[in-house]
């Protein structure tokens, strides 16, 4: 059981999820020897699964309390664990789907505002008063926020005096600049959306980590008792791959 206990049989540590909804550690990543959350329940399943069968283990494990109930505490947090995590990944999907909308509606937003900007350059390149005030002279802001209030500065200010008659002369009538002011509005409503789902995500993920640790635990106690098993017990030696398998 050493092998198997090296690789199963530890504490549950602080963990940080990746985008796939994993847990590391900085310890975790410095290490070769490092066993993913899918891995890890593919074990947990195997070595559940033959401790409730009937047989010799399944009655040498019993007198060390881990009779139907005791194996049957452990399969409780093992669904309990894989409903948190099918729950988790639902939210993690749900969230990558809403910044992805955000980002696809913003690239839109961009690049028909950056039309209207070449144009209003052009068309009003005589009025510093109306290049001003539409915020279109010098570079182009890039943090969101910034970018936000830029794209917005042009559209709060189309009707002002000479604005509409400017873009009108290349086709550009007033419902069209109404229109794309309402994408950025809506940009706004998807943002809004996204931080909720990516919020929801994380407590799924907390509540996932929870479950998940007891769980550990449950089975890290487990693989000690089979350490004791097998020592009182040679014979079971035969059956340890089978109960708690490596991952080798």
């Amino acid at each position: 059981m050493t092998d198997v206990n090296q690789s199963t049989n530890q504490t549950a540590p602080e963990t940080e999820t990746d985008q796939q909804g994993n847990e590391t550690t900085t310890k975790d990543k410095k290490k070769s020897s490092y066993i993913p959350y899918d891995v890890r329940i593919a074990i947990i399943r195997q070595g559940l699964t033959n401790a409730e069968k009937p047989g010799i283990f399944h009655d040498a494990i019993a007198d060390y309390g881990y009779n139907d109930t005791g194996i049957a505490k452990g399969r409780e947090l093992f669904d309990q664990t894989e409903t948190a995590r099918s729950d988790q990944l639902k939210a993690i999907a749900a969230k990558e789907q809403k910044y992805r909308e955000a980002t696809q509606l913003r690239e839109e937003i961009h690049n028909r505002y950056m039309h209207y900007v070449v144009i209003g350059r052009e068309e009003f390149k005589d009025n510093k008063h109306i290049l001003a005030l539409l915020g279109i002279k010098g570079s182009r802001k890039k943090r969101m926020d910034a970018w936000r209030e830029q794209v917005n500065q042009l559209y709060a200010n189309t009707g002002e005096p000479g604005v509409l008659e400017g873009f009108a002369n290349h086709n550009i009538t007033p419902e069209e600049l109404n229109a794309e002011k309402q994408k950025l509005t809506d940009w706004d409503n998807l943002m809004a959306d996204a931080k909720e789902a990516r919020s929801v995500a994380e407590d799924a993920t907390e509540s996932k980590n929870k479950v998940y640790k007891k769980l550990l635990g449950w089975w890290n106690n487990f693989a000690k008792m089979v350490d004791m098993a097998v020592e009182e017990n040679p014979q079971l030696k035969e059956q340890i791959s089978v109960v708690t398998p490596t991952t080798q």
